[in-house]
């Protein structure tokens, strides 16, 4: 996809766009790796990324602020480049219930 990016509009009309690297945090080393490599070599401004990520099946969620993801935002860091947030349905009721059993809200 950053390559088909790259190739397709970027190159086509570069002072007319960026580009943004979509990178999937489920990964944390592969995405930095994307990251860099869209940014050294393809010329992407920064990365595009969700609220949080899967992990195993559609109830269990990584958070951008736990330590699995910290190698993540060292590399963002050492690259000086932006992240963009995309929107992220929110986890099934199920979750929620386990991890807000104190709450009153309906999901």
């Amino acid at each position: 996809m950053n390559d088909d990016l790259a190739e397709q509009v970027l190159a086509a009309h570069p002072n007319r766009f960026a580009g943004f690297a979509a990178v999937a945090l489920q990964g944390v080393r592969a995405a930095g790796d994307k990251l860099e490599r869209a940014v050294s070599q393809l010329g992407f401004k920064g990365a595009m990324i969700n609220g949080y990520s899967n992990i195993g099946d559609m109830d269990t969620a990584q958070y951008l602020d736990g330590p699995p993801i910290w190698d993540f935002w060292a590399r963002v860091e050492a690259l000086d480049v932006p992240v963009t947030l995309t929107a992220s349905r929110r986890l099934t009721c199920s979750w929620f219930r386990r991890s807000h059993s104190d709450s009153s809200m309906d999901c």
